[in-house]
């Protein structure tokens, strides 16, 4: 019980952390002539992905490696592979059930390519030798690439700057908020590692269901908050960078240390991915009606979880 009302409020911590601190990041960033395309696809990814990053290096400390290992898998492929199907669905439902997309507003659908070619380099390289540090080489490479594109200058900003704005007062909430985000993350391990031992669920499952669908709530709560405000480059902006840098930056990482392992989950997972981020691509680049095919990612989410169990 006590286990339960923590994931909750850990939960709750991290959505209302987040909030504030992606807020204030907008504010701060776009007086400072950072465009609608950097702030969503590259700052607010970057700082919301803390409570995952926090999670990571609180299981490198306190569980063994066996266990360190699931989580970092769990985590590294499940938060992308939840954003693309489960977050995407929702948010379509959130979003595109009251206002008719235009196409014109969409922009970085490139990135679902390279999500789609990052899952393809994490697949084949287990067969390549030296494969884990070719593919953590390439894989920062695009994620280096893709940011240097979304640091151009002449792109629309967020909103004009705001002379009442404090900016003390912005930066202290941005410091507030980062910690109380640590603390959320904190316990929302402890208390799935609690609750997966008592239920005996194993900690990849725990992992890849439980901590991904907690920790994309920043992503969703701000990009229904920017889609709400007719802001769809912001708001799919962020959602598809943070599928990015959880497809590029994180496995690199677990890849050089030698913590990411292959397994049939995991090869059924980059696949899903793959096929997840392609469609996503063709659907948001070709078609009018590409809130459609965002719908289809609670299929994609149902047919993981039905493979991944199956073959258990």
């Amino acid at each position: 019980m006590l286990e339960a009302i923590a994931l909750v409020a850990s939960f709750v911590g991290i959505m209302i952390s987040s909030y504030v601190f992606t807020e204030n990041l907008e504010k701060l960033f776009s007086d400072r002539g950072f465009s609608m395309r950097t702030i969503g696809s590259v700052i607010a990814p970057l700082f919301t992905s803390a409570p995952e990053l926090v999670i990571i290096i609180i299981s490198l400390l306190i569980l063994s490696k066996d266990q360190s290992e699931e989580v970092i898998n769990g985590v590294v492929l499940g938060e992308p592979f939840t954003v693309l199907s489960l977050g995407f669905f929702l948010f379509s439902i959130f979003i595109f059930k009251i206002r008719t997309p235009n196409k014109e507003k969409v922009q970085n659908v490139e990135l679902f390519l390279y999500i789609a070619i990052s899952s393809l380099i994490i697949f084949f390289g287990k067969w390549i030798s030296y494969g884990n540090y070719i593919s953590a080489i390439f894989l920062v490479s695009i994620y280096i690439i893709t940011t240097l594109g979304s640091s151009r200058k002449n792109e629309s900003y967020v909103n004009e700057a705001d002379e009442n704005y404090n900016y003390f007062k912005g930066i202290m909430l941005v410091i507030l908020s980062g910690i109380l985000l640590m603390i959320s993350s904190y316990f929302l391990l402890h208390s799935i590692k609690a609750i997966s031992t008592e239920l005996k669920i194993p900690t990849f499952y725990a992992s890849l269901i439980l901590i991904p669908i907690g920790t994309i709530l920043p992503e969703l709560m701000n990009s229904i908050f920017w889609g709400r405000k007719g802001k769809l480059e912001l708001a799919i902006g962020n959602m598809v960078g943070e599928s990015l840098i959880f497809i590029t930056i994180y496995p690199a990482l677990a890849l050089f240390l030698g913590f990411f392992y292959y397994s049939l989950g995991t090869f059924i997972l980059l696949m899903v991915i793959f096929v997840n981020s392609v469609l996503f691509y063709l659907g948001a680049r070709f078609s009018d009606k590409y809130n459609n095919i965002f719908l289809m990612g609670l299929l994609f989410y149902i047919l993981y979880m039905v493979l991944v169990f199956i073959t258990k």
